[in-house]
């Protein structure tokens, strides 16, 4: 996966298809070498093209 976000350069990627606790924090700490990761505080949020972060980031959402 890391190496798709590599190629394909989002301003943001949020996991979404995450089987257990463990694969989302081994996915995390990989990406954590390239990108900043953020944990949102809410399971939704509202995205507009002025306000993608500056530099590539990895935001993870709480699951319900």
């Amino acid at each position: 996966m890391i190496a798709v976000l590599q190629q394909i350069k989002p301003k943001i990627a949020i996991p979404m298809h995450v089987f257990t606790q463990a694969t989302l924090d081994k996915f995390l700490a990989r990406a954590a070498e390239f990108y900043t990761v953020r944990r949102a505080a809410e399971p939704a949020i509202v995205l507009s093209r002025a306000g993608l972060p500056a530099s590539p980031e990895v935001l993870v959402l709480p699951g319900r």
